[in-house]
């Protein structure tokens, strides 16, 4: 449960991470429009997945490793 309760939090920030990017990339690009410099939009997608992954991986061990059964079984 903990560990799903983390992979939803990267969905969710993958989510904001994407608009925010999107955003950016169409403002810039009509920003350039506007200058007559006309370009296209480019977006590593390896790049973006593999930090996607790394997040991800890291959110669930993060949240599953303190609350395994083995580490409750050193607080007490």
């Amino acid at each position: 449960m903990v560990g799903a309760e983390a992979l939803s939090v990267v969905a969710v920030g993958r989510l904001l991470g994407a608009l925010a990017s999107g955003l950016n990339l169409v403002s810039m690009w009509s920003a350039l429009a506007l200058l007559s410099v006309w370009t296209s939009i480019y977006v590593p997608w390896a790049v973006f997945a593999a930090t996607l992954g790394a997040c991800a991986l890291l959110a669930r061990i993060s949240a599953v490793a303190p609350a395994s059964p083995s580490a409750a079984g050193r607080w007490n």
